[in-house]
């Protein structure tokens, strides 16, 4: 069943493409190079591809030679395929029991035209940034049931800020697309409001949620992670870094690669479990939020200087520093595969941990902590972590970007423990609703973590968090989680 994402066609009055109602109110795009007038190609449940112009570019190039916009947030590709009629409004007024529960620009983000078919319900926003929205979308059948769900992303809300252009999250969700990668978050569309000047990116919805909110709940119930999730995270976030690095398996990417820049416990989202092949009580790690990622490669002459700035203290590496280190200054290191590994060590020392990377991992004037890096990453958890998720967290977080494992070297070193867990929970009676242990235990779904016990994690005076808010807006439809009260330096 398609998700009944608007079509759009070449009109010839002016305003550009039309969006066309089809038989039984579902609306299919056409497929990507599609002319308008043949017989459009079947596309597969949240598997399309937004149409484009004939002659439109592709997303990916096969010369690492060829100029792209590095610099800015958007590519100028041509854009007019993805619009909706230009008299479609976006925005909507919510009811005032909308009002009461979210503010006024959420409440009417999620009562707006949607661009998806009849029966598509705007059920909650999900997150609010500098630059944007996400809200979630539902569609029922007449009985009520659940059918579909799927994530708008709307950007381009602020006054003085719209970009006509593509933005260059679309392109990049659009080349990880074609890489096929389960451990990334799924691109499904991108279509243009002009009318109210916003850009929307449709994509697949992870139900529990992001890492950061589920590291700052462990934190304030004094709980560490179970090792096999840690092993299990770290083993998607690697996929996704090899997938970065390598593209698809046809080399269309000529050469090029991704720079994430801003790979970090709030840009990694939870989904389902894998119950067939995967460990069945725990969500699959996804990266997402791709807006500051951009396509690079090994000599690229704009490389380290326009991608530099972007990304957020404590997750980017010693040659993304602004201005450049001193050895750096001399010795240039382009932001390339090792930037990410940089990025995807600090996630796990602090998923590891439970420290926060501004305190532990940056001197206060922002500096690393020294030449050698982080010392091996030291717990008081009963029984310790594994000596060997320790060194390899360390070994993400060396600061000569040489010295850390490829992304290749990660993966052949995680893959064995990761295998090993999988091996061990696959072989247990009825493997696909196996429960786990009380050692293996995640609290992920809803807000279960308040029927927890206190754990006997240690906060240090650089844990001091002010900020106890969870990332996004809280589900209206789960209680209200009441948090255990400690009386020292953590909070």
């Amino acid at each position: 069943m398609g998700n009944g994402l608007l079509p759009e066609e070449h009109g010839n009055n002016g305003i550009g493409p039309q969006r066309t109602k089809r038989p039984g109110n579902r609306f299919e795009p056409y497929e990507a190079g599609h002319v308008p007038g043949q017989r459009p190609l079947g596309v597969s449940n949240l598997g399309l591809e937004t149409p484009q112009l004939p002659g439109q570019s592709e997303p990916n190039s096969k010369t690492p030679s060829e100029p792209y916009d590095i610099d800015e947030g958007y590519d100028s590709d041509q854009v007019e395929a993805y619009d909706v009629a230009w008299h479609q409004k976006a925005a909507a007024t919510a009811e005032a029991s909308d009002y009461a529960k979210w503010e006024p620009a959420a409440a009417e983000f999620i009562k707006s035209y949607s661009g998806l078919g009849n029966g598509w319900v705007g059920k909650r926003p999900l997150g609010a940034g500098g630059f944007g929205m996400a809200g979630l979308w539902e569609k029922r059948d007449g009985n009520g049931t659940l059918i579909e769900q799927m994530v708008i992303k709307q950007m381009g809300v602020r006054k003085g800020i719209w970009r006509p252009e593509m933005p260059m999250e679309v392109k990049m969700m659009r080349m990880m697309k074609e890489t096929a990668c389960p451990s990334v978050v799924r691109y499904i569309a991108y279509r243009r409001f002009l009318h109210d000047q916003v850009h929307r990116i449709y994509m697949e919805y992870c139900p529990h949620g992001d890492l950061r909110r589920l590291y700052k709940r462990y934190r304030r119930f004094r709980l560490y992670m179970p090792e096999p999730f840690l092993w299990d995270a770290f083993y998607h976030l690697v996929e996704a870094a090899v997938a970065m690095r390598s593209g698809p398996t046809d080399g269309s990417w000529g050469g090029h690669e991704i720079v994430h820049r801003d790979i970090k416990p709030g840009n990694i989202f939870l989904d389902t479990e894998d119950r067939k092949s995967g460990i069945p009580f725990y969500p699959k790690t996804k990266l997402g939020d791709w807006g500051l990622a951009r396509k690079t490669y090994a000599n690229d002459p704009d490389n380290p200087s326009n991608l530099r700035m972007a990304g957020t203290p404590g997750y980017k590496p010693p040659e993304q520093k602004d201005p450049p280190l001193p050895i750096f200054e001399t010795h240039p290191v382009s932001i390339l595969a090792h930037t990410n590994v940089w990025a995807i060590g600090a996630t796990m020392f602090e998923l590891m941990t439970l420290h926060r990377v501004h305190g532990f991992l940056l001197k206060p004037q922002g500096d690393i902590v020294d030449e050698e890096g982080i010392k091996p990453s030291q717990t008081d958890r009963n029984p310790p972590y594994s000596s060997q998720l320790s060194k390899l967290i360390q070994d993400c977080l060396r600061p000569i970007p040489l010295d850390r494992p490829t992304v290749m070297e990660l993966r052949t070193k995680i893959n064995p423990h990761r295998d090993a867990i999988v091996k061990l929970t696959r072989e247990r009676e009825g493997a696909e609703t196996a429960e786990p242990s009380e050692n293996e235990r995640l609290y992920y779904i809803g807000n279960e973590i308040k029927w927890a016990k206190t754990g006997d994690w240690q906060p240090h005076e650089r844990d001091k968090d002010s900020d106890k808010s969870e990332s996004g807006f809280a589900d209206p439809d789960l209680s209200p989680i009441q948090y255990p009260v400690f009386d020292d330096p953590g909070e």
